[in-house]
């Protein structure tokens, strides 16, 4: 009895110990895996005149390709997954499936954070080939990581509708955080690079019924806003500054899972991982991580639609904020 008192014992004292370990394991992998995909990033952007891959550069062909007879979106293992892919792009394409479908599966299956655990089943208006790959996998991993919208856009719209070579900003958007008018989604052009994020954590639980993923191929920029969680698709979220974004917004602002997704971002013992424009990584508390610094280029313009954490150390000048 005194043998199994002690053992009972020590296992109640290792237990929680190893339950540490393993949880400070996975943020050290997840902190690694987000700076592997940040080097691709910056590698892209060194070989592309600086441009950042997603929305407006690699994401602005998804509309032609996917339109084309010969489906070269199924045939070509270095082309996006979707408008706002930026990981194909990271990735060099590197030993990713031609299948569009079966190259978001890997995206989101092999480049993830080990501590997200959530299962997402594919949104109502996902293609079939990526409900029917859903099925026979049993859901697709819940998306891990994002890039935040801001760095994205452009300042000013160029063309309108189809004859866009250049989506800004929409409106919705700057009620949270207003671009520079002259800013290009350019690697040298987001400002200060070392708190400017490349790479976050994230759950983007789209649907309030569960965790969904957006596996549509062209998501316009034009068509409605992310509020409900219709636009970022799987690669993009606004950020944690802004009030009703899908992965950080809190209870009743207005997000679809209404705060369920707090735990699964912040999911690191309250805290999430990030990398930066530099190459550098950390892990940021949530109050920590709604500061607009992080999440908009310099010299954006603050609205009224963010966090209050959102204006922390920005000083005020003639009644409005500026992110430096």
């Amino acid at each position: 009895l005194v043998v199994v008192a002690i053992i009972a014992i020590l296992i109640g004292i290792l237990l929680p110990a190893l339950g540490r370990a393993r949880s400070a394991a996975f943020q050290t992998k997840g902190l690694a895996m987000q700076k592997q995909l940040t080097t691709g990033l910056i590698s892209y952007a060194s070989s592309n005149d600086s441009w950042i891959p997603g929305l407006n550069t690699t994401g602005l062909r998804v509309r032609i390709l996917e339109t084309q007879t010969d489906k070269p979106l199924d045939n070509k293992s270095n082309l996006p997954t979707q408008t706002w892919d930026w990981m194909t792009a990271a990735l060099d394409g590197e030993n990713l499936p031609a299948k569009r479908a079966e190259r978001l599966l890997k995206l989101m299956n092999e480049f993830k954070d080990p501590a997200m655990r959530e299962i997402s089943q594919p949104t109502s208006n996902s293609p079939q080939d990526i409900k029917d790959l859903a099925s026979t996998m049993g859901g697709f991993p819940g998306v891990s990581f994002i890039m935040p919208s801001g760095f994205l856009w452009f300042g000013q719209q160029v063309g309108t509708g189809v004859n866009t070579t250049a989506w800004g900003q929409p409106d919705w958007e700057k009620g949270a955080c207003k671009i520079p008018t002259a800013y290009q989604p350019k690697y040298d052009r987001v400002g200060n690079a070392s708190k400017k994020i490349a790479i976050a954590d994230a759950h983007r639980v789209v649907e309030a019924t569960g965790s969904k993923i957006d596996g549509r191929a062209w998501i316009s920029p034009d068509a409605g806003d992310d509020k409900a969680g219709g636009l970022y698709g799987a690669f993009v979220d606004s950020g944690a500054a802004a009030k009703w974004s899908v992965s950080y917004a809190r209870k009743d602002q207005g997000n679809p899972s209404n705060g369920a997704n707090i735990a699964t971002t912040y999911r690191h013992g309250g805290k999430m991982n990030a990398a930066f424009w530099d190459g550098s990584a950390s892990a940021l508390a949530e109050e920590e991580s709604r500061q607009a610094v992080f999440w908009y280029p310099s010299r954006s313009e603050l609205g009224s639609e963010v966090q209050d954490e959102a204006k922390l150390d920005i000083r005020e000048t003639n009644g409005k904020f500026f992110v430096p």
